[in-house]
């Protein structure tokens, strides 16, 4: 069965193309919620459409031998690089100006407990910098002892780094 988005049984969330026809104009609840939600608006008011269907080729046209690198490229490309994105911020914060040369040097930095086991303690990488054996449960216990002392925050930590490149000798 097909439902078109124009259903009047759809459910409208007050987005586009949800419930009435001529519907354009997001719901109040959507009132200052900025690119995010104008991106999911976008989602849903193309859904399905020629431009949202990334997963269907024409057999008249191509094969699915042809279409696949395309339609994977798509699925997994924009994952990967945010993970990438994600991981290079994520790893170089720890070390972003800290004395050179000096390999057991590395920052801990404050996550919010559930964050932290989250990351598997690697906020607290100072200590894995001194201690590279421990296993990352026991991380925390090895902060602890060791005074507990946070360089920044995670999240200052990782911005600071867009200042962008820093001067030698500094």
């Amino acid at each position: 069965m097909t439902v078109s988005a124009t259903d009047r049984n759809a459910p409208d969330h007050g987005d586009p193309g949800h419930g009435d026809p001529g519907h354009d104009e997001p719901g109040p609840h959507a009132a200052g919620a900025g690119r995010p939600r104008t991106a999911s608006l976008l989602h849903h008011r193309y859904s399905r459409t020629p431009r949202e269907r990334t997963e269907v080729y024409d057999a008249r046209t191509t094969t699915w031998a042809k279409a696949a690198p395309g339609y994977y490229a798509r699925l997994l490309g924009a994952a990967l690089a945010g993970r990438a994105l994600a991981v290079s911020l994520q790893d170089n914060a720890y070390h972003y100006v800290t004395p050179l040369d000096a390999p057991l040097q590395a920052m801990n930095l404050r996550l919010p407990r559930p964050l932290e086991a989250f990351a598997l303690g690697f906020n607290l990488h100072g200590v894995h910098h001194r201690h590279p054996g421990l296993p990352w449960p026991a991380l925390r216990a090895r902060f602890a002892r060791e005074g507990g002392r946070y360089d920044l925050g995670w999240t200052p930590a990782v911005a600071r780094q867009l200042r962008g490149p820093v001067r030698a000798g500094r």
